[in-house]
């Protein structure tokens, strides 16, 4: 047989006959002689074969064909109707050991034709020993058959049938040469042959897999649950373990303890340990360095990195060498008046005030002294000015603000610029 498809192009996605459609520009499928000329030899192969003699005139034919090739069957395999009786005798008059079995069962005195033909023994059966021949018809196989609840003998050639109640039928265990054979209607338990079962279960064993593991759980992928708690704040390190062998291993843990619960790594080599842990509170601890980069954190507080140009002890050192070497009495640097660095008592010819840390231009600041003489009636303070100072400079005191110009504040200023 084939399809159309076969013969055409125009056939559809299904490689079938198709209508067609004008509007979508899809054309009909032809109707090609060579398809129909095979189906025709298709439908007189199946009249030939049921002896029919072709007739124009007749539309049964082919319901003809096919009544005698499968039903009313003469002078085959099979005689007469295709009924169950009928099927029994042609089995049981075809040669090997099933024909000897139903030969056996339908001469029992109390086996009737259903029990027959469903296997349903009777009790003259159960009680007695029937036989068959093999295959090759050399050798006779001998079995017995037991009543619901009692074993048999042990196998006499290879072959027991043991009689099981179960519910309310008999379930027949099957025995092979010592071993016990289930089937989809008889399956046994996962106990029974050692398996773990689909939901639950424990594994006493290691566990081995060359895949990849994988979880469908959308939020859980692994539960370690054979942590011990030797107290209520301590859990050993039995959860989560990457082995490299028995001495070299890493552990995860949790531990709820002095200083708050956290998260811990525990590494262990044959010569040291170590534990690195993480806490609740974003604090992480770790008992060596801690690099970043080149960048080196170390245990003792030191830090090293190119920032500092090695250590950042060594860079403070020489830092405080240097400062002690420029203030010391021997190098302490000397400024000529009016420099850069160098300081004044100063007064201004401005009304402003200043405060410290104010800067001022220098054409506003005159270089002046205070002197102070004291008599019996008042206090007399006065203000000696000379040289305009230039440049920038800085106050490091502090005087208000003076309308009378000629008798302004003095502080102390120091020259910036």
């Amino acid at each position: 047989m084939e399809k159309i498809s076969s013969y055409t192009t125009t056939a559809d996605a299904n490689n079938e006959f198709t209508n067609g459609s004008v509007a979508s520009g899809v054309s009909p499928t032809n109707l090609v002689a060579g398809w129909f000329n095979m189906i025709q030899r298709e439908l007189v192969a199946v009249a030939t074969a049921a002896n029919i003699t072709l007739d124009s005139s007749n539309d049964a034919q082919l319901l003809a064909a096919l009544q005698a090739l499968f039903i009313t069957r003469e002078g085959g395999d099979l005689t007469g109707q295709l009924t169950v009786q009928n099927l029994l005798a042609a089995i049981k008059s075809a040669p090997g050991a099933l024909g000897g079995v139903l030969e056996a069962i339908n001469e029992s005195s109390d086996a009737d034709s259903s029990a027959a033909f469903n296997f349903g023994f009777g009790s003259a059966v159960m009680a007695s020993a029937s036989s068959a021949i093999a295959d090759d018809g050399s050798t006779n196989i001998t079995f017995s058959v037991s009543p619901p609840g009692t074993v048999s003998d042990r196998r006499t050639a290879g072959l027991e049938v043991i009689g099981e109640t179960q519910q309310t039928n008999s379930v027949f265990d099957l025995y092979e040469n010592g071993q016990r054979v289930y089937s989809p209607n008889n399956i046994p338990s996962p106990a029974t042959v050692g398996a773990l079962a689909l939901t639950g279960g424990n594994l006493s064993g290691n566990v081995s897999s060359s895949a990849q593991f994988s979880s469908s759980n959308g939020t859980v992928g692994f539960i370690a649950t054979g942590l011990t708690q030797p107290s209520s704040t301590t859990y050993n390190l039995t959860g989560y373990r990457l082995a490299a062998n028995t001495t070299q291993y890493a552990d995860l843990y949790w531990y709820n303890g002095d200083g708050g619960s956290r998260f811990g790594v525990h590494v262990q080599d044959p010569t040291a340990n170590s534990y690195f842990e993480f806490f609740y509170t974003g604090v992480f601890k770790a008992p060596g360095n801690i690099y970043s980069g080149e960048a080196c954190y170390q245990n003792d507080g030191n830090i090293y990195g190119t920032a500092w140009g090695g250590y950042i002890s060594d860079y403070l050192a020489a830092m405080k060498t240097a400062t002690a070497a420029a203030y010391s009495s021997t190098n302490l640097p000397l400024f000529a008046a009016g420099e850069v660095g160098s300081y004044a008592f100063a007064g201004t010819n401005q009304n402003v005030a200043l405060s410290f840390g104010d800067t001022v231009a220098g054409s506003s600041l005159y270089a002046a002294s205070v002197h102070a003489a004291w008599n019996a009636s008042d206090d007399v303070a006065s203000i000696y000015s000379s040289a305009v100072l230039t440049g920038t400079w800085r106050c490091l005191g502090y005087f208000a603000a003076n309308s009378n110009t000629s008798f302004g504040h003095v502080t102390l200023f120091q020259r910036i610029a």
